[in-house]
C-alpha cells in the first residue's frame, strides 16, 4: 500500500486517481491504498473483501474489466 502511493507521489498522482488490481491476499493493502481496488471474481476470499470492483475471471480478461469499467466512470 505504502508502495503505491509513494508511486502516485512520485509521478505527482492525487490518490483519488489511483486505482490497484490484484487477487490475493498480499494484494489487500495495496486495494485498500488505492482510490479503488479491482479483484477478479476468482480471487482470493481476502482480496474479495477489499474490493470496490470485481471483475471478470483473471482468466478471462479481468485487466480489460477493469478498464472497460474505468472507461465507463470517466465517459
Amino acid at each position: 500500500g505504502n508502495g503505491l502511493l509513494k508511486l502516485a507521489k512520485a509521478i505527482k498522482k492525487k490518490k483519488e486517481n489511483v486505482y490497484a488490481a490484484g487477487d490475493g491476499y498480499n494484494d489487500v493493502e495495496m486495494l485498500i491504498a488505492a482510490e479503488a481496488g479491482f479483484v477478479p471474481e476468482n480471487g482470493s476470499q481476502e482480496a474479495l473483501c477489499v474490493a470496490k470492483y470485481i471483475t471478470r475471471s483473471n482468466n478471462n480478461g479481468c485487466i480489460a474489466h477493469a478498464i472497460e469499467i474505468l472507461a465507463d466512470k470517466y465517459k
